[in-house]
């Protein structure tokens, strides 16, 4: 019966865990370690794959010895070699990704009963003879099956995946009759001893021809698996560094491209932001004008009708720095246009998770396109909808010893909301965005839409066409015919009202332009 060695692991060195060392016999290779992987102190880490290395007390090593990974619990069913040598193992840990180590911990093997070709030493009796036979079919077709997840692991192109795959599938065919062939010359040897009762212990001979056979037959499919092994490793090296020199470049490509679009981009909202200034200081000019040829009118009249137009100019001064002011406006929201692309990939499908019942169920949902550095400001805004009411929080994905910093911890219903939110990163972060679900049931699913995450701030630029109604009100308001009786003729107002709301008009319809030509 497989014993099973429970165990947890951190991936921060200084995060250690109290673990009761792993004691084995010599000889053993019926346990499995099953290691909890946590990343300070939290289980939110995503392993796709993982190897065991160890130095054993004899000082030879173990390396890249494959594993089973199972959300973040490591599974690795021990090597024969690991329990060769009697002594203590001081520097086991796991290797997560190819990037990532543990913590290490600490293995003792005892001594034990040492197995070798002999029946009486290496299989007392029949039965280990049959537990042999087992163990070895377990042991290549459990290395063959952990191959093959390493294949799917590796940084290689999909079609030498596919041959090495099928080389194992191969493997498997070629060498599963040899075992059977094995197990069925088992039986025939025990029906014949017991035919003439023999005693199976003290009658070794025939015991240890059998040992031997099954030996050699095995010895060959270890033989052809140590070979996929090394072509696996060869092809894992290799293929990593030459695709590696592909990825940097086209990195750097596309970086140079998107600097190029800034700076193109930058340079239009400058001429544009430009070109706005010259039309309202214009605009403010003719205003000045028709309000100076209208006070000028007035003067020629009555005090007291100068004083009604002294008060519109110092009104229609306000309605000029409003304008100015959005004008400023439109230039600071030119800037925060830069807001740039939705830096998280494949936001077109939507992300969907489930309640399990956990305190804290944490899962990745969209990878980052690039690295974002700590200072960096970004707005995250989404759609989301529940099965039922639940509450959930959305935060970077750490992993990599980056910020875990949330963006929005909130509650989501049946009914679709949009949410927004802009933070200033405290850390970097170059994995993802995860979801996490507080003890939500399975009947509870909620589903996240329309992402993006973009740098910058993402204000609106406010319109200026409500300043413009509101001078032009303001203007229609003051100069009323009521106030002007006996200083002027009607015409006179309407042509000074008609003058300045040209104006407006003119400057309305200038900036509309201009902010349909940015759009």
């Amino acid at each position: 019966m497989t014993k099973i060695a429970s165990i947890s692991l951190d991936i921060r060195k200084n995060n250690t865990v109290d673990n009761e060392p792993i004691i084995l016999r010599q000889g053993d290779n019926d346990v499995i370690i099953e290691a909890s992987i946590s990343n300070n102190g939290y289980p939110n880490i995503e392993i796709d794959f993982a190897t065991f290395v160890a130095k054993k007390s004899d000082g030879t090593i173990i390396s890249n010895d494959p594993t089973n990974v199972n959300g973040n619990v490591i599974s690795y069913p021990i090597s024969k070699h690991l329990t060769e040598s009697v002594g203590k193992i001081q520097d086991a840990y796991f290797m997560i990704n190819n990037q990532i180590t543990t913590c290490g911990f600490d293995i003792s093997i005892i001594p034990s009963a040492q197995l070798d070709d002999t029946s009486v030493n290496y299989i007392p009796g029949i039965e280990s003879i049959n537990k042999f036979l087992e163990s070895a079919e377990a042991d290549w077709l459990g290395r063959i099956q952990q191959m093959k997840s390493q294949i799917d692991g590796l940084d290689i192109p999909q079609e030498f995946k596919l041959l090495m795959d099928k080389a194992l599938s191969d493997a498997k065919a070629q060498y599963q009759p040899t075992i059977d062939s094995a197990e069925a010359n088992v039986e025939n040897i025990v029906a014949d001893l017991a035919a003439k009762k023999l005693d199976l212990t003290n009658n070794s001979d025939e015991l240890n021809k059998t040992i031997a056979t099954i030996k050699a037959q095995v010895a060959s499919v270890t033989s052809f698996l140590d070979g996929i092994q090394k072509q696996i490793i060869a092809a894992n090296a290799s293929f990593t560094t030459g695709q590696q020199a592909k990825i940097s470049q086209s990195i750097a490509d596309g970086q140079k491209k998107l600097a190029d679009s800034i700076a193109s981009m930058q340079s239009k909202f400058e001429t544009d932001s430009n070109n706005l200034k010259s039309q309202v200081a214009q605009v403010i000019t003719d205003l000045k004008n028709s309000s100076s040829s209208a006070i000028t009118d007035m003067q020629n009249n009555q005090s007291t009708a100068m004083a009604k137009v002294n008060q519109d100019i110092t009104d229609t001064n306000a309605s000029i720095q409003r304008i100015q002011q959005s004008a400023k406006n439109i230039n600071d929201s030119i800037q925060n246009i830069a807001v740039g692309d939705n830096l998280l990939l494949k936001t077109d499908k939507p992300f969907s998770m489930t309640g399990n019942g956990a305190s804290n169920k944490a899962q990745q949902m969209y990878a980052l396109s690039r690295r974002l550095e700590a200072g960096d400001t970004v707005t995250l805004s989404f759609d989301a909808v529940s099965t039922a009411p639940a509450e959930f929080t959305i935060q970077n994905n750490g992993a990599h010893g980056g910020t875990w910093m949330n963006y929005i911890t909130s509650t989501v219903d049946t009914t679709k909301k949009h949410y927004v939110a802009t933070i200033t990163l405290d850390g970097f972060s170059d994995r993802g965005i995860n979801m996490l679900f507080y003890n939500e049931p399975s009947t509870t699913t909620a589903t996240i839409s329309n992402i993006k995450l973009q740098l910058g701030l993402n204000d609106v630029v406010s319109s200026l066409s409500q300043t413009v109604d509101s001078m032009k009100l303001d203007l229609s308001k003051k100069i009323e015919q009521k106030d002007l009786n006996g200083y002027a003729t009607q015409a006179w107002t309407q042509d000074q009202i008609k003058s300045i709301s040209d104006s407006i008009a003119s400057l309305e319809t200038k900036i509309d332009k201009l902010s349909q030509g940015k759009q």
